[in-house]
């Protein structure tokens, strides 16, 4: 899980961050991975393109 700097903190689990709450965060915070991919893909189109292919 992607997290911004000020988010790394003492006491910080790597339990803090998992399946359960990751849609709630990205709701909140948007294109997780767009800092490190740039502009970002679209992850429904990535989707679809996936379904075609399974």
């Amino acid at each position: 899980m992607p997290l911004e700097w000020d988010e790394v903190v003492p006491g910080l689990s790597p339990t803090d961050f998992n399946i359960y709450n990751a849609l709630e965060r990205i709701e909140k915070k948007s294109d997780l991975f767009k800092p490190v991919l740039g502009k970002g893909f679209d992850m429904e189109k990535a989707l679809k393109k996936l379904e075609t292919i399974a």
